[in-house]
């Protein structure tokens, strides 16, 4: 039985339409390919997952070879098991590979002057008469490869060395893509911030790794208005210390010439760059670009993921790992290749727009599209239609909100090109499932789950067996992915938590900064609830039907946010609150609250001597929060509460909390070491009280 107790209802089975439905699935090309390589009988995809898993070694060599990987293989298996999970994991222990020589020439488009790596459009501008999205720039692979070994030998011009970070402040365009891969070149390591947080916000990622060189935009418009970046850019480099160059791109200009004032006005020490002043430096790099290849747990990149406490952690990517995985789902999970386009709604603060640009491991065009999925509601199926992309990336909350609408993707326009939406971030309701069927019954619904510590997909789709309306069809290959009781036992038909058995070759390994504090919150966020033997938690609340083997992803587990599939933690808003609000406010605790398809954001304020929550008061605190961090930060409802449940030590209880605002009764909350848990009543009695207001759109 499925997760609501009824049978599950089929939604697509192998032979409906798909991505490439004139030829075998890919899936099944890779299943043969491991049959013919080690004398195998793997009949289908249940007995090949088990196989990869169980002889883990053998399937990733297979990966290496069927990808077409460029690197230094090292003599030696691929992988060595026995080391703890906690510790850092032996895949390719004597490999050297770099990344972006993989994103560059490891598959058929490579050095091609006609196919496309991306074409970047931004929001249309309202001062011209039209809201018709604006093509900015469009880089060919030739182009791209070029582009990067000018900028990689600018870096290390620069004196950038591997290991140390570049970092953007910025907007998804070409400039980005060719900073990224620019930075893995040499081996650097990449990290983002997109343009529309606030200072504290950035602040809080960047003063954990120290970076040299910062990339940021002068200006980028959402829903039809034109946000400054420069002032932001400014104070960033001014209060963070150690910017040594900044480089300015003109985001909204086909020129990608800056205005000249967002030049202006740094503090003295950074030199300051456009985009092009900066390739210039390398215009003397050698005629082939010099990738400096690394062991292949080497970071690629650093990503932030906030949590209940303190600043965002700062999780290492292992470069390879990464790599390998994505390029193993988008060919064999998604079954796609070269020919294909994906156009992806995504922001830079988002683990999505480092997962999509990583589509040009298998040679296909990116089509980037910075501004509001709503300016116009067609505005992405305009760019499907006028780019024939195939595959579509969005938030399960913007299906839903287009469905709602009662919007129609192929009304007076072709969308034919369209074989797949990818979809991941939160839950995706039967509703979704039967909008697609009945508006575009050709498109294959791609539901996934992951995490940003991933940088990559637990759960995914595959095209070789049923699919089932509000179900994940399975785990990934190679990963060993759990719905674990507190003892550790394989769960199904019952709800249980996320987590990994084994090793996977994506796996985070270490967070930056301090290495004994890093190594404490790295331990405690990951393997504290697991300790004997050591596995995996990605804290999510899941459920596997025993019958279809199908997942459904229930929320988080813990504390962490939510809403319309952008996660960010409790202890962002807190900072906020602490900082600014010290006397008004004695204390504060933020929570999700599911509603209907999607999550908002309830943030409790007990007042200083109890006084009433004014709306100025309120007022005042979601500008600081929108101001400080960004829009997508602000709660949907603040209100006032008599006290913060915590435990004797002092912690937040939010976990407790968020099941009571989502209807668990009292009677099955834990009130062991729970310091005042006479407030639980209140809670209730809230929620009793409140029913959900239609929430703002994204």
């Amino acid at each position: 039985m499925s997760y609501n107790g009824k049978p599950a209802e089929m939604f697509w089975k192998p032979g409906d339409a798909r991505p490439h439905s004139d030829e075998e699935p890919f899936m099944d090309k890779f299943r043969q390919a491991a049959n013919k390589r080690y004398g195998v009988n793997l009949k289908d995809y249940w007995e090949f997952h088990t196989w990869s898993v169980k002889e883990h070694a053998k399937f990733m060599d297979l990966a290496w070879d069927y990808l077409g990987l460029i690197g230094e293989r090292g003599d030696g298996p691929a992988f060595i098991p026995g080391v703890p999970m906690d510790q850092e994991q032996p895949y390719f222990p004597t490999a050297r590979i770099n990344v972006a020589e993989n994103l560059l020439l490891a598959h058929k488009s490579a050095l091609s002057k006609t196919k496309y790596a991306m074409i970047a459009t931004v929001e249309g501008d309202p001062a011209s008469g039209s809201k018709e999205p604006k093509e900015t720039r469009r880089i060919s692979y030739y182009e791209l490869y070029h582009e990067v070994r000018k900028a990689s030998h600018a870096l290390r011009k620069m004196g950038v060395k591997p290991g140390e970070s570049v970092v953007s402040f910025a907007a998804t365009n070409c400039e980005m893509l060719v900073v990224f891969m620019a930075a893995v070149a040499i081996g650097a390591i990449f990290s983002s911030t997109p343009a529309e947080f606030g200072v504290n916000a950035v602040l809080d990622r960047y003063d954990i790794i120290k970076p040299r060189v910062l990339f940021t935009i002068d200006a980028y418009r959402y829903n039809g208005k034109e946000h400054d970046v420069s002032e932001r850019a400014r104070e960033v480099v001014r209060r963070l210390g150690g910017i040594e160059h900044v480089v300015c791109i003109g985001h909204l200009n086909e020129s990608r010439e800056p205005s000249l004032d967002s030049l202006k006005g740094y503090p003295d020490g950074p030199a300051i760059h456009t985009w092009h002043g900066f390739l210039g430096q390398g215009n003397d790099a050698p005629k082939k670009i010099d990738f400096a290849r690394m062991p292949f747990n080497h970071p690629m990149w650093i990503v932030f993921s906030s949590g209940t406490t303190g600043k965002p952690k700062s999780i290492m990517g292992p470069g390879g790992g990464v790599m390998l995985m994505r390029k193993l789902v988008y060919t064999v999970h998604f079954n796609m290749d070269h020919r294909d386009s994906y156009l992806q709604f995504a922001t830079m603060g988002w683990i999505v727009w480092n997962m999509h640009i990583m589509w040009t491991t298998i040679g296909g065009t990116v089509v980037a599209y910075d501004g509001s999925p709503f300016y116009p509601q067609e505005v992405l199926w305009r760019l499907i239609e006028k780019y024939k992309v195939t595959q579509l990336g969005a938030s399960p909350r913007y299906l839903q909100t287009l469905d709602k609408d009662g919007f129609k993707p192929s009304s007076g326009r072709d969308v034919s090109s369209l074989a797949q939406i990818y979809t991941t971030g939160a839950p995706v309701t039967p509703t979704v499932y039967e909008y697609i069927k009945r508006e575009i019954p050709w498109v294959f619904l791609n539901n996934a789950s992951g995490g940003t510590e991933l940088g990559g997909s637990a759960l995914q789709s595959n095209h070789t067996m049923p699919m089932y309306k509000g179900e994940l069809m399975g785990p990934v290959l190679g990963v060993d992915v759990i719905a674990a009781a507190p003892d550790g036992r394989a769960l199904a038909g019952e709800e249980g938590t996320m987590v990994f058995r084994s090793p996977f070759p994506n796996m985070p390994y270490e967070f930056a900064g301090n290495p004994k504090e890093s190594r404490e919150r790295y331990v405690d966020t990951y393997f504290s609830d697991w300790t004997n033997p050591p596995m995996f938690n990605m804290n999510d609340s899941v459920y596997l039907n025993p019958e279809t083997r199908g997942w459904n992803v229930l929320g988080r587990a813990d504390g962490v946010l939510n809403p319309s599939g952008v996660r960010f933690g409790s202890s962002e808003l807190y900072y906020i609150i602490e900082k600014d609000f010290g006397n008004d406010i004695e204390d504060s605790i933020a929570v999700g609250q599911k509603m209907g398809d999607d999550e908002r954001v309830l943030l409790f304020i007990k007042t200083i001597g109890d006084k009433p929550l004014s709306p100025e008061l309120t007022g005042r605190l979601k500008k600081a929060i929108a101001n400080g961090l960004s829009r997508r930060h602000v709660p949907e409802i603040i209100a006032q509460c008599p006290g913060v449940p915590v435990t004797a030590t002092g912690k937040k209880l939010e976990p407790s909390v968020k099941k009571i605002v989502n209807g668990v009764s009292l009677a099955k909350i834990n009130r062991t070491g729970v310091a005042n848990p006479e407030l639980y009543p209140w809670f209730e009695a809230w929620t009793a009280a409140h029913s959900g207001k239609k929430q703002a759109r994204l």
